[in-house]
């Protein structure tokens, strides 16, 4: 990185420090650095300085912006909360008067039908009795299976 200051090589650097060595002497060179360390921190507490003027005239500004950011956020969720508690309160109803009506639908629509709307014919029914005396456990599991509908679907009309 000192190789690439101001676009001189390290060979020219050298040249340099030698230059000032003789100029300045021996002598002179420890008083040129202090002056330059002087000047460093100078500098150094010049940019602080500007930055705490900086912070401190926008401390007022930040805030008045974080006061109207929490006003803004108290309103819109007060005049958000509302409607949305408005439509959620329309949305059950909606949904309890959908399912009112499916009920009332389905138990009066046609009572030889389970919940699935397949219909019960007396003769499946009565050929499921009379397998019942003649085959084996497994056997009848089988025909009933085909025959009734599953028992782990609940039936909506009665819950």
């Amino acid at each position: 990185m000192v190789s690439m200051l101001l676009f001189i090589s390290g060979g020219e650097i050298f040249i340099v420090l030698l230059f000032v060595l003789i100029f300045f002497g021996a002598d002179k060179i420890p008083e040129f650095a202090r002056m330059m360390g002087k000047g460093v921190r100078e500098f150094k507490k010049a940019t602080d300085d500007i930055k705490r003027e900086f912070t401190d005239s926008t401390s007022g500004l930040m805030n008045d912006i974080r006061s109207i950011q929490t006003n803004l956020t108290d309103t819109l969720t007060k005049e958000i909360a509302e409607p949305v508690q408005e439509i959620v309160k329309d949305t059950e109803k909606t949904f309890d008067d959908f399912q009112e009506q499916y009920q009332e639908d389905y138990h009066y629509t046609n009572p030889d039908t389970d919940s699935f709307g397949n219909e019960y014919h007396e003769e499946t029914q009565a050929s499921l009795s009379e397998n019942t005396d003649d085959t084996s456990g497994s056997q009848q599991a089988d025909v009933s299976d085909e025959t009734e509908p599953a028992s782990d679907y609940s039936n909506p009309a009665e819950a």
